[in-house]
């Protein structure tokens, strides 16, 4: 039985979890696969940090280097995070020969076509399941599973943490901070938690998805991208009352005319849709084929488990592959060469909710006359409070993404809080 040598580099929390699995479930390995995987080495900068799983003192280093110079190791395990050293880290193991598995979305889609061309030319894999769904395998469905179809559309919830904090407002009615508050102590959230309620982390995801769907690289500097800190509790009261919820989604759709709309940002599902139903800090997908019609993904999104998990069935199918001992030749998609072009997203039609502070008389009616002058038919309206606020919310019929825009800006010219003035738009449903 052939012994694939692995090294992990970055011993935080997606490290630590990585090398329990692959320590703890050896003999499992071996079993069942008859695979002989050996952690050899673990590298990081704080040796002495107390950590919830220990490894022999013996294998652990603070040298990179010498993790990706190792003969003994074969696949190097990069949770460093950041752009800058990770990126440094993948290079130089793959200039030395070595597969890399990574969780690192946010080097992918800042540096992606450049690692994965050095992988190529080395002929060499790069695996990154854990960097999108963390326990949802969606990587490997887009890329493998459904190379026959044409993918028309990928939609999902990729933010663990945006869709726990949401999910306690809309079930406790409690606001953002009390909601961010509670995923940080439940470990779905980061102390900095500002890439992923800002909207970023769903962005990096959702590019690198778009480029094994559609079969181009998606520049992720393209990517319309809105975040989380603007919504209310009057957003989830209103959606609530017109039976949706706020979720955070990623969208990547092909238009007829061979663009890409991709994009990030709060929209409101109905509540028995297959996103609308996903709640706590799991994700969730929607996918889109010509041939295979709808495919459903759902797992969980965030943690140290659900990731390692993913990180360490990477680790599993590149040694599948070394030890068939046939050539293991780089993954294929995307195209590096080709970009995807963006759609013109200003013509774009979506219902819209859009809410204005209350307080003074004739607000309603100037949030409803603002909106028709913009060409954006009201069909519904009605005053809500939610948070300790008032406001007056207005539901729009089918509107040009451009008139709305229009209308948001003369309403936040004639009111003396033009921050709360926001439109969310639908997903899904009538």
């Amino acid at each position: 039985m052939a012994q694939i040598g692995v090294g992990i580099i970055g011993f935080g929390k997606v490290g630590t979890g990585t090398a329990k699995n692959l320590v703890e479930k050896s003999k499992f390995y071996r079993e069942r696969f008859g695979l002989d995987v050996r952690l050899r080495a673990v590298c990081d900068i704080d040796l002495d940090r107390p950590r919830p799983f220990r490894i022999d003192r013996k294998l652990m280093t603070a040298n990179a280097a010498s993790v990706n110079s190792d003969p003994h190791i074969d696949i190097v395990v990069e949770t460093v995070g950041g752009t800058t050293a990770a990126k440094d880290i993948v290079l130089d193991a793959l200039a030395a020969g070595k597969h890399v598995v990574t969780a690192n979305k946010a080097l992918l889609a800042t540096h992606g076509r450049e690692i994965l061309r050095a992988a190529r030319q080395a002929r060499r894999l790069v695996r990154f399941e854990a960097a999108i769904g963390s326990g949802m395998p969606v990587v490997q469905v887009l890329g493998e599973s459904l190379q026959a179809n044409r993918i028309i559309s990928v939609a999902g919830i990729f933010s663990g943490t945006c869709n726990f904090i949401l999910s306690r407002m809309t079930n406790e009615g409690t606001n953002q901070a009390r909601a961010l508050a509670a995923a940080q102590q439940e470990g779905y959230a980061e102390l900095d938690p500002s890439l992923d309620l800002s909207g970023e982390d769903a962005a990096h995801k959702i590019a690198l998805l778009a480029s094994l769907a559609h079969g181009r690289w998606c520049d992720f500097t393209t990517i319309p991208v809105e975040g989380i800190t603007r919504i209310l509790p009057v957003d989830v009261a209103a959606a609530a009352k017109i039976g949706r919820c706020v979720k955070l989604l990623a969208v990547s759709r092909e238009h007829e005319d061979e663009t890409f709309e991709v994009r990030v940002g709060p929209a409101l599902v109905p509540l028995d849709h297959h996103l609308g139903r996903v709640g706590g800090a799991f994700n969730a997908v929607e996918i889109h084929g010509d041939f295979v019609g709808e495919v459903r993904l759902f797992g969980m999104g965030a943690g140290m488990i659900p990731t390692a998990s993913a990180m360490a069935a990477d680790v599993l199918a590149i040694a599948q592959a070394l030890a068939s001992e046939a050539e293991v030749l780089p993954q294929r998609w995307p195209d590096l060469e080709k970009t995807l072009a963006p759609a013109d997203t200003s013509n774009i039609e979506s219902r819209y909710c859009v809410r204005l502070p209350s307080g003074k008389r004739g607000r309603k009616r100037l949030l409803v006359e603002t909106l028709r002058s913009c060409y954006a038919v009201v069909t519904e309206n009605f005053r809500i409070s939610a948070g300790g606020a008032d406001f007056v919310v207005a539901v729009t019929d089918l509107a040009r993404e451009s008139n709305i825009t229009r209308a948001v800006k003369k309403l936040r010219e004639s009111v003396e809080t033009p921050d709360e003035v926001y439109a969310i738009p639908f997903f899904g449903g009538d």
